[in-house]
């Protein structure tokens, strides 16, 4: 494996569901096991059916009483950073349409507080079983977000009052007293973006980008753009963090990978992938028609057992192979290092091995700490 020229760091995912006891441990253990940032997803649904969520398919269902089981990602937050003394502590990531950009400025500070200024404000557009279940529109998520991180920025620069007559939100005479954890350093925003307005926002805003799974000639392509974007906006460009968010599979050999991505608890996940994926790397369309937006769009309570069962028999291998990452250690350690000469900095892997049968949870998490080694020996 080419070395490369800078090192790349590692994030991990924080546990969801209660108790709050086994969030602190699981934080406590990424720390001790290397990692730089422990990543929450803030949702109120989760990616599974229920109607799959039966001991005769899966044994998660034996463990855990339904998939939708998320705490509060701030409440999980603001205890792992009590907690913990290095690993910093983000969103993976929040969004400005369940929360007001003030109630976000005021929660990314308080975890800040919580963690000793260890506090990282992931953001995005949102995902719609996250808001259209609940009433909630899922209208123009770019430009709230853009307005979002304006009102953001606004409310961190000053604790004075301040005004804004925006499209989505106006204040008027409005105040956040509270300021971070360490005078002047706020929590650095990182952006979930892909496409070009997005990547735009992200030059302008963000002070890292976290986009879901791509190829790596693509994500270097999204990288440049995102720079050109922060130097016209008179930023530094290279003062962006560059991240990649990945689901993964790993095994001992990459045939046993092979095999568990054929699982149906790990093959649907391919389903929040967008339909041009499915024509580009099976040249057939989305299990859901197209065009279909993947995250946007899945809405799992919506689909009957035999639904979901038909769903996740339509989608192609070729599809899941391509966007979860898969092998053995050494096999992934390759595929980040490709991202690395890309340009990425940090990996934040999500590792669903054990979605395959919970027997592969503590060994597949052994595997990544020979990941992370191997990885670390290609880095400058």
């Amino acid at each position: 494996m080419a070395k490369l020229p800078h090192k790349i760091t590692f994030g991990s995912p924080g546990i969801q569901m209660p108790p709050l006891d086994n969030v602190i441990r699981l934080a406590q253990r990424n720390e001790e096991q290397g990692y730089e940032i422990a990543w929450w997803p803030d949702h109120l649904m989760g990616f599974y059916p229920s109607s799959l969520w039966t001991p005769d398919l899966t044994d998660m269902a034996l463990t855990q009483e339904n998939p939708h089981l998320y705490l509060d990602p701030f409440v999980a937050m603001a205890a792992a950073g009590l907690h913990t003394k290095t690993i910093k502590i983000g969103t993976l990531v929040t969004e400005p349409l369940r929360r007001h950009p003030a109630v976000l400025a005021q929660s990314f500070l308080s975890v800040d507080h919580a963690s000793k200024g260890r506090c990282i404000a992931g953001i995005g557009t949102g995902e719609g079983l996250n808001t259209l279940p609940y009433g909630i529109p899922f209208d123009k998520p770019v430009s709230r977000l853009a307005e979002a991180l304006k009102i953001i920025r606004m409310l961190w620069e000053t604790d004075q009052p301040v005004s804004y007559e925006g499209e989505f939100w106006t204040l008027k005479d409005a105040v956040l007293g509270l300021g971070p954890y360490n005078p002047g350093k706020y929590p650095p925003i990182w952006v979930a973006s892909h496409g070009p307005r997005m990547l735009e926002i992200t030059g302008q805003f963000g002070d890292g980008w976290i986009p879901q799974m791509l190829d790596p000639q693509e994500y270097g392509s999204k990288l440049k753009q995102i720079r050109q974007a922060a130097g016209k906006a008179g930023r530094d460009p290279n003062a962006i963090r560059a991240g990649l968010t990945a689901l993964l599979v790993i095994a001992k050999t990459h045939e046993e990978a092979h095999k568990l991505l054929e699982n149906p608890f790990v093959k649907v996940l391919s389903v929040l992938f967008p339909s041009d994926m499915y024509l580009k790397y099976a040249g057939v369309p989305h299990p859901l028609g197209h065009p279909f937006n993947g995250f946007n769009s899945w809405i799992p309570t919506r689909f009957s057992r035999e639904a979901a069962l038909e769903v996740i028999d339509k989608i192609p291998s070729e599809v899941v192979h391509e966007t979860i990452f898969h092998g053995s250690p050494e096999d992934l350690a390759e595929q980040v290092i490709n991202f690395g000469h890309q340009g990425m900095q940090h990996a934040a892997l999500w590792n669903m091995t054990y979605c395959a049968g919970m027997d592969h949870l503590r060994p597949s998490f052994n595997l990544m700490v020979e990941l992370l080694k191997y990885v670390d020996q290609a880095s400058a």
